[in-house]
């Protein structure tokens, strides 16, 4: 019987802003002030957490937390693609990397390396970027350079440290309503499409809209509709949608779906 895919990677540059915050960024993405790396803590051996409960509406999982950190990003990644890791990738849901990096228009070669990490498997990565000099506008740059090199894989989210080491939020969503930060990071977890060796836990739901997209749009299809709303609802039944094993009852949710939607396009 094989392992469950559940094991969470999160890697810190030595050059990370958060590299000395490891507990309170970690708790913060992982909404439990109680993930403390500490020999006192009961589910922590050599910085693996283990028995982490990942919660949304639609679902729940149990993961475990591998905290890691590297000198060069380059030899971490080189070190985790080899053929002694292949154990390790076989379990690993997803990697998380903190780094600081100013200029990151110019490390193609990290994100050409960092997308072979995950690219043939069904794991995400996300590089969280702790520079204070680096804004959405670049952010939105990078990525589409990214897609000009197909490195899909890679996910970016700019994490300001002075926000996260001060115990401010600061924004949650940029001016187009899409969610950034540490908002976002959740956010990217809880679309993960989690491998069914995960023993995923979901509630008891029907495969009807459940208020998603219907009650909060206006009745009038005419009517001016708010975009900001319908791009939320959609992730929330992207959510939902994913946590419908029965290939029919997708389909069908589908089909309502784009019913729905059609109302107002």
């Amino acid at each position: 019987m094989s392992l469950p895919r559940n094991k969470i990677i999160i890697t810190f540059g030595k050059n990370s802003k958060l590299h000395s915050s490891k507990s309170q960024l970690i708790s913060e993405i992982f909404g439990s002030s109680n993930l403390m790396l500490n020999k006192y803590h009961e589910d922590t051996i050599d910085n693996i957490i283990k028995n982490v409960k990942w919660k949304t509406k639609y679902y729940e999982v149990t993961i475990d937390l591998f905290i890691d950190q590297y000198d060069d990003l380059l030899e971490w990644i080189d070190e985790y693609t080899s053929d002694s890791m292949i154990d390790l990738r076989n379990v690993v849901a997803g990697i998380i990397v903190i780094d600081d990096r100013p200029m990151p228009q110019q490390d193609l070669m990290i994100y050409k390396r960092l997308n072979d990490c995950v690219s043939t498997t069904n794991s995400f990565l996300i590089f969280a970027n702790t520079s204070d000099y680096v804004v959405n506008d670049s952010i939105d740059e990078l990525y589409q350079t990214l897609m000009e090199y197909e490195l899909t894989s890679v996910e970016v989210v700019s994490l300001n440290s002075c926000l996260v080491l001060s115990d401010q939020r600061g924004e949650e969503t940029n001016e187009f309503g899409e969610t950034v930060g540490i908002k976002r990071i959740r956010e990217l977890i809880d679309v993960h499409n989690w491998d069914s060796s995960c023993n995923i836990q979901r509630p008891e739901t029907g495969t009807s809209f459940d208020g998603l997209l219907a009650a909060p749009l206006p009745e009038d299809p005419g009517k001016d509709v708010d975009l900001e709303n319908i791009i939320q609802k959609l992730k929330q039944a992207k959510l939902h949608y994913q946590t419908i094993s029965d290939k029919s009852d997708a389909d069908a949710y589908a089909e309502e779906l784009s019913q729905e939607l059609a109302r107002y396009l």
